[in-house]
């Protein structure tokens, strides 16, 4: 009798481990940030693409404005930007994504110009990466 009840104790005690462990795990699997893209612009010959996205990271903070330069065929990673990141301080007038404007043209094939609201508080302003040059025109 008391085999039997310690052997359903453990079992139980078992059962809400696995379960404790299983909570866990699959919260590690669920991106605290989520990438939302708003503009994808190719370059002239096609190889590489501008992403201008919106990144969300939750109630603790507000919506940025993101951009990454890809190649063509790769999807957007749930990363932060790799050339630009800015957001608006508390009151300025947002885009409907929630982030600061950012306009996306290509000049050349290694060559991409980004314009961005004044206003916006820059995070990160990289001039060059993966071999193409990114300007910031006034």
């Amino acid at each position: 009798m008391k085999r039997l009840a310690l052997a359903a104790a453990l079992s139980i005690a078992f059962i809400g481990i696995v379960s404790v462990l299983y909570r866990v795990i699959s919260t590690l699997d669920s991106p605290a940030c989520q990438n939302t893209p708003i503009q994808t612009v190719h370059s002239p010959d096609g190889e590489l693409k501008a992403v201008l996205f919106s990144r969300d990271c939750g109630a603790t903070t507000g919506f940025s404005s993101q951009v990454s330069i890809l190649r063509a065929g790769d999807d957007l990673p749930n990363d932060g930007g790799n050339v630009f990141i800015a957001d608006l301080p508390q009151g300025e007038t947002a885009t409907p994504w929630g982030g600061p404007q950012v306009d996306l043209a290509w000049r050349a094939p290694k060559t991409v110009e980004l314009r961005y609201d004044r206003t916006a508080r820059v995070f990160k302003k990289l001039e060059t990466i993966a071999g193409v040059s990114v300007s910031y025109p006034q």
